[in-house]
């Protein structure tokens, strides 16, 4: 079944990827993918379509499938929600995509065009 869920609040968006047991993501030509990133930091397990902007996070590479019923099928059965595995993809996630680390950057970038 599949449930459109429209202009829900950010607390009842946690519980719900909190009561989910995995988090798929099937997208067509989805750009920047903010809810597998979300999903990930709450430890649920993602999958996500590698024919979208995911592709591009290392850290989902072990959990891509090509848009077919067979390769969902096998990445469903390669699964594993190994708690220290979803931990790492959580640190990673937020080492990368933290405002620390964007000002961080942008910063160095402003200082470099500078000089």
């Amino acid at each position: 079944k599949i449930f459109w869920l429209e202009k829900i609040s950010f607390n009842e968006l946690l519980h719900l990827y909190n009561a989910s047991e995995l988090f798929v993501f099937p997208s067509m030509a989805e750009g920047f993918g903010i809810p597998p990133l979300e999903a990930s930091c709450l430890n649920v397990p993602v999958l996500c379509a590698q024919n979208t902007a995911m592709d591009d996070f290392r850290f989902f590479k072990s959990t891509m499938f090509k848009n077919n019923s067979e390769s969902l099928k096998n990445a469903l059965n390669n699964l594993s929600a190994d708690p220290k595995k979803l931990n790492i993809i959580k640190t990673e996630i937020i080492s990368k995509y933290s405002w620390d680390n964007s000002t961080s950057i942008i910063h160095k970038l402003i200082n470099t065009n500078a000089k």
